[in-house]
């Protein structure tokens, strides 16, 4: 099988939203289809190409070993839907392909327009024989998949049986029946004779292929890998031609109002190698998001001679130098990385994808991703794959990343191949996507009323959707406590104030993630703000704190102490109580209610034990309470006076 590190990148729209990036959960296998070989140490499948129309709405293609023996491949496409991959199913290859050993066919890229219309493009071997390979597209229309065709080949391709040899390695559309893709074929000179070309659809009919034409005759071989289009006839593209040392260097190819012009080649890191001889550089992979804003990617070597991942930007029309791409920390200073594809939600905000070599061994490849956020590139990170893993043994591990393929920022589908634990031969398709990033979706917490029953639900958005709540180094008003398991926060706060408190949310993914924040929760409460005495009414002035949403509401009650000797009644206060007999006399009460930040009037009048006891001692010392529930909030002591004005 051919394994397409090559993808090229998805055709992107412009979508704003800068800062989120995707949180990739662990990579799963697909089911290969229905004929797949099954015997371990010989499966064969891998997935190059994906492109998604909406969040959980997606199409990967590839290739897959059929069970009619070693070397016979088959063209395979598989749907996500709503959220779910399916069964992949065989795709039905040109008249002319070889249906025994050797059958080497495979997809590379697919583009979609719509759900269920997409394109897809890669090559396949016709009957000629082992060394005859011929580029191809297949067209998905409403859902179906149709019979794939072969390209037609510029004038002066190699018609010799058994010499041929081209294939399409990205395609892009910018509408239904619109679309462009690109590759390299063989010309007639020999196998240095490989020239880049681009193939375009309009209006739902594929014209030839067109060789790119290079500024100086000779740069050969030439391959274009990546293409990406901002409108119909305004095109980049990318990849690589071989100077005349021999050395491949990187290419930019751009199309504008539909003539195509090549070579642009960016400035390469500064520890890029100098000497001619061993300049190597290519580039694997574009995304723009407008005309002259693009991001290519790819690799380069150094002055040691080792190649490393790299990165290049273009603003306005102006490609500037290329830069290194941080590394994950397992990865070797002296050994491999590229990137194989990219892909851009808004400028200065991409995700890019590869592999590299790590420090177990010389033949050992992780597969990664990397973010660009607000125009910086961010370190790669590598991509989790399932258990058993890829090949543990030491220099036996080999993972790479396909296409990527956002409908949004920070969700992105990916396709990535491993070898498992079974051995060199067996290769394994997975899909990798991203979990929506874990944010708290509660901003702010209602008011709490001292001596009142409380409960609020604490919401979070984003991961698998099963959270874990806490707090941290904080804690909440006495009386409420948090539910861990469900983030609910409850109970009957006992004092009025304003706490801050910071909540957490973890979800247990994969991939684990955690988000927490800052809020406040005010709790407030009932307070005497006046009391006016008109013998024998109490006009009381009740508030109900500062927080607006609130209401107070409870007793209002006016109470005092009679003191007692031998049965006669010798005082009525509020003060501090004689070691006598003594009973509580309530002499007023009424029911208030006061919305929170306001304040009421409530008028209180004596009842008749009151007036009575007024009338007779002519002076009452009671105490003004005000209560919430069984909780008592604010009291103030009044004396009442036989036609007395005011309280003191």
């Amino acid at each position: 099988m051919v394994i397409a590190v090559v993808s090229a990148a998805v055709a992107l729209a412009t979508i704003a939203g800068p800062d989120v990036v995707p949180v990739w959960a662990q990579a799963s296998e697909i089911t290969s289809p229905s004929g797949a070989t099954v015997v371990a140490g010989a499966q064969d499948a891998g997935l190059s190409g994906v492109a998604c129309t909406s969040p959980g709405n997606c199409v990967a293609v590839g290739s897959y070993a059929d069970a009619n023996g070693s070397g016979i491949d088959q063209l395979m496409a598989v749907n996500e839907s709503d959220g779910s991959w399916g069964v992949a199913q065989k795709l039905t290859l040109p008249n002319d392909a070889s249906t025994t050993f050797p059958q080497s066919a495979a997809l590379y890229s697919v583009a979609c327009t719509s759900l269920g219309n997409c394109v897809a493009v890669g090559q396949y071997q016709d009957t000629n024989g082992t060394a005859d390979f011929l580029a191809l597209y297949v067209t998905e229309t409403d859902g179906v998949w149709g019979t794939a065709q072969t390209v037609s080949l510029p004038a002066g391709w190699n018609t010799t049986a058994n010499g041929q040899d081209a294939s399409l390695y990205g395609v892009t559309c910018t509408s239904a029946g619109n679309c462009v893709a690109v590759g390299t074929y063989l010309g007639t000179n020999g196998i240095s004779d490989r020239e880049a070309m681009v193939v375009t659809e309009t209006n739902g009919a594929w014209a030839a292929a067109t060789e790119l034409a290079l500024p100086t005759a000779g740069q050969e071989p030439a391959f274009l890998y990546g293409v990406t289009c901002t409108s119909v006839g305004n095109c980049t593209a990318v990849g690589d031609y071989y100077d005349a040392f021999g050395i491949p260097r990187a290419m930019v190819a751009t199309e504008t109002s539909g003539t195509w012009s090549a070579l642009n080649e960016p400035v390469l890191p500064g520890n890029a190698s100098t000497v001619p001889s061993t300049t190597h550089a290519d580039l694997r992979a574009v995304s723009c998001t407008s005309p002259g804003n693009c991001v290519a990617l790819g690799d380069y070597e150094d002055t040691s001679g080792y190649v490393h991942a790299m990165a290049t930007v273009e603003s306005q029309g102006s490609w500037a130098p290329a830069t290194e791409v941080t590394l994950p920390g397992n990865a070797s200073s002296t050994g491999y990385a590229t990137f194989s594809a990219v892909t851009c939600t808004s400028p200065g905000d991409c995700v890019a994808s590869g592999y590299y070599e790590d420090t177990d061994a010389t033949l050992d490849y992780e597969a990664m991703f990397v973010d660009e956020t607000r125009g910086v590139w961010g370190s790669a990170s590598e991509v989790a794959l399932p258990n058993p893993r890829a090949m543990i043994a030491a220099g036996g591990q080999f993972a790479r990343v396909g296409a990527i393929s956002c409908t949004s920022p920070g969700v992105c589908v990916s396709v990535v191949g491993y070898e498992d634990t079974n051995g060199s031969a067996d290769d394994q398709a997975l899909v990798v996507s991203s979990e929506p990033l874990l944010a708290l979706a509660t901003t702010g917490l209602p008011v709490a009323v001292v001596g009142s029953p409380y409960d609020t639900q604490l919401a979070a958005t984003g991961g698998v959707g099963s959270y874990d709540w806490s707090l941290s180094q904080s804690s909440l008003p006495a009386g409420l406590s948090l539910n861990a398991a469900t983030g609910l926060i409850s109970g009957t706060p006992t004092a009025v104030g304003t706490q801050s408190v910071t909540v957490a949310a973890s979800d247990p993914g994969p991939p684990v993630q955690t988000a927490s924040g800052a809020l406040a929760i005010t709790v407030t409460g009932p307070g005497l703000v006046g009391v006016k005495i008109k013998s024998p009414k109490l006009v009381v002035t009740v508030s109900c704190g500062e927080a607006a949403g609130a209401t107070c509401s409870g007793p209002l009650e006016l109470t005092a102490v009679e003191h007692l000797t031998g049965g006669k009644l010798t005082a009525v206060s509020a003060r501090k109580r004689p070691k006598r007999t003594t009973r509580t006399v309530l002499l007023a009460s009424k029911t208030y209610a006061v919305a929170g930040g306001t304040s009421a009037t409530v008028t209180l009048k004596l009842g008749q034990v009151g007036a009575k006891l007024l009338a007779k001692y002519r002076t009452i010392h009671a105490e003004l309470t005000l209560d919430v529930g069984k909780i008592t909030v604010t009291s103030e002591a009044v004396t009442i006076k036989h036609r007395a004005t005011r309280a003191h």
